[in-house]
């Protein structure tokens, strides 16, 4: 008996799901150097014997390093004989005077050197002692505040020397002195005997010697704005920890939200005075700044890949917008390891050709004609030719539809369909229902 078969061609729809995914090449910033500053401005001044009014104010900090003044103010040894004047500062402040080594031959054990014992703390890694800057002058004519005047026999020159452990690590002689304030500034060298990795104290001593050989009979030089610099010199425990967790396959496009869920990805490790969570693309480009990874739904996304990371950083970090790149960051920060979303999106694409009706059961072989069937468009990793009843039975999975003969078949209608579907996908067996599928596809 001669039977009729419908054949109706049809498209799958499926949904995908893609994850973030970035590689940066900017993951650490150098912030290898930190410095702080202590400032003696002299302002205090009061002419005598006592050196307590010259203590040092922090004019720029460190969270990794304490640096303060040993005993917290400069001094001269035996002060009684070697005491302090007030004179006219830098910009209208008041400077110090003090008295000066006739000598032309530096003795850097005289009682005549000004003193600063500094005491570097690194609080984290190593530290050194990198610069002292000061404003100086050995004027013709001395100038006291307290109205006294006269000439001056001044030192023609200074030297600096600074010790460690009661060793002497640097010293310099001969520096000219100025007439007019001028500022001097005495870099210290990048090396270990001015590199500490816990407390110690260095001795700075500055000494004005060799007089001019005038008619005065007062032999002083003035100081004012006395900086000292220390430099931390390991990197800032900046560190923005490990990620464990993924990486994760969601499909996306649904209108299923697709979450992370808490406690997925866990972080380790991370240190840093602030933090951010960040979603970059494959090229660095920043989509999101979540408050955590479980608070961003990808299912909007759209396929692709995208990157998930945890930023560490110290203030003043620019860059860590949405829409700006994460290789530009600028800034003391590290990022993370990153973890790799990838949203799925498979599309069946479209089929055109047919309808088709067969005369079924006549022993004759009822084929579709190769290119009767065109497939265009559509995207996954998967694909695969399914063969349905109108209620969605699957009724085979051939490799192509030419490769099917409904002659054997049933009065009817079948419907074709081509499918495209991520790796996962469950129900996919002939005998059981299309409706019923399980998984990422389209």
């Amino acid at each position: 008996m001669k039977q009729n078969l419908q054949l109706l061609v049809f498209r799958s729809m499926l949904l995908a799901f893609s994850v973030f995914s970035f590689q940066t090449g900017n993951t650490q910033s150098n912030c290898q150097e930190v410095e702080s500053t202590l400032l003696f401005n002299l302002d205090n001044c009061f002419a005598g014997t006592s050196f307590t009014e010259f203590t040092a104010e922090p004019t720029q900090e460190s969270s990794l390093l304490d640096m303060s003044v040993s005993g917290n103010h400069l001094y001269r040894n035996n002060p009684t004989y070697n005491s302090h004047s007030c004179t006219e500062g830098v910009n209208g402040s008041v400077g110090m005077c003090i008295t000066s080594l006739n000598s032309c031959t530096y003795d850097g054990d005289s009682e005549k050197s000004l003193v600063i014992d500094i005491n570097l703390n690194p609080i984290a890694g190593e530290a050194r002692l990198a610069e002292i800057n000061f404003y100086e002058m050995a004027p013709e004519v001395f100038t006291w505040t307290d109205g006294g005047s006269g000439v001056n026999n001044y030192p023609t020159v200074f030297g600096i020397r600074v010790s460690r452990d009661g060793n002497v690590i640097y010293n310099e002689t001969g520096i000219l002195t100025s007439r007019n304030y001028t500022k001097q500034i005495i870099e210290f060298p990048s090396n270990p005997d001015f590199t500490v990795s816990e407390s110690e104290t260095f001795k700075i001593e500055l000494l004005p010697y060799c007089f001019v050989g005038n008619s005065g009979f007062i032999s002083v030089w003035d100081l004012d704005e006395i900086e000292v610099k220390g430099m931390s010199t390991t990197e800032p425990m900046v560190q923005g920890g490990t990620l464990s967790g993924g990486p994760f396959e969601i499909c996306v496009g649904d209108g299923v939200a697709d979450i992370i869920n808490p406690g997925d990805i866990t972080l380790t490790g991370n240190t840093g005075t602030n933090s951010q969570w960040v979603v970059t693309d494959d090229q660095g480009n920043i989509l999101g700044l979540p408050p955590m990874p479980s608070a961003v739904n990808f299912d909007g996304a759209g396929p692709g890949t995208c990157l998930i990371w945890h930023l560490s950083f110290e203030d003043g970090l620019t860059g860590a917008e949405m829409g700006m790149n994460a290789n530009e960051l600028q800034g003391c920060f590290s990022l993370s390891n990153p973890i790799t979303v990838v949203r799925n999106q498979p599309d069946g694409g479209t089929l055109t050709g047919g309808p088709f009706e067969f005369c079924v059961g006549d022993g004759v072989g009822d084929f579709i004609p190769a290119g009767a069937i065109i497939a265009s468009g559509g995207s996954g990793n998967n694909t695969q030719w399914v063969v349905t009843d109108d209620q969605g039975s699957i009724l085979g999975l051939p490799p192509t539809y030419e490769a099917v003969n409904f002659d054997g078949a049933q009065a009817g209608t079948c419907l074709i369909w081509y499918l495209k579907y991520e790796d996962g996908i469950n129900g996919l067996v002939a005998g059981q229902n299309a409706n019923d599928l399980q998984g990422c596809f389209s």
